[in-house]
């Protein structure tokens, strides 16, 4: 599901209009309940005064979206470089192959740049990596972070 914030960020940068309905479905209520007993909770739009409180949108969709405005953007933009649009480089698709952060930051020289590695041999350097992979993201575990999780079954 994409709550109204969301939503906004995807209109804002242009995206959304790749999820208009049917791609996506507008929901007003909402009810989460504990499998373990009898508790729940419930949530309507009316409550905030609002027309929704969030959409349905398979998260496949979402990423083909971003990468649509993406590169609609990207070809407005004048080329920089082979492949480089407004300073966009598309790697797509990419598998992550090694990921190596820096070691420390010298602030008086700037920041160090994550050295990225992909399937196929092309390579990256880069001031900021984001690491939106999954469930079992490489880039958190390669980052070193830890999350703590267990099973609903």
């Amino acid at each position: 599901t994409i709550p109204p914030a969301s939503a906004a960020i995807l209109q804002r940068i242009g995206a959304w209009r790749h999820l208009d309905p049917p791609i996506s479905a507008a929901f007003s209520s909402m009810q989460v309940w504990d499998a373990a007993g009898q508790a729940y909770i419930r949530y309507e739009a009316a409550d905030v005064e609002a027309e929704h409180i969030g959409h349905v949108v398979e998260n496949s969709r979402i990423v083909a979206a971003a990468v649509a405005q993406l590169r609609a953007v990207a070809e407005t933009r004048p080329a920089v470089g082979r492949g480089v649009h407004g300073g966009v480089h598309l790697l797509t698709p990419a598998a992550l192959k090694e990921l190596h952060f820096p070691s420390a930051v010298d602030p008086r020289e700037g920041a160090s740049l994550a050295q990225l590695s992909f399937e196929g041999g092309s390579s990256i350097s880069a001031r900021l990596v984001v690491g939106a992979d999954g469930a079992n993201s490489r880039v958190r575990s390669a980052a070193g972070l830890r999350t703590v999780g267990w099973s609903y079954e």
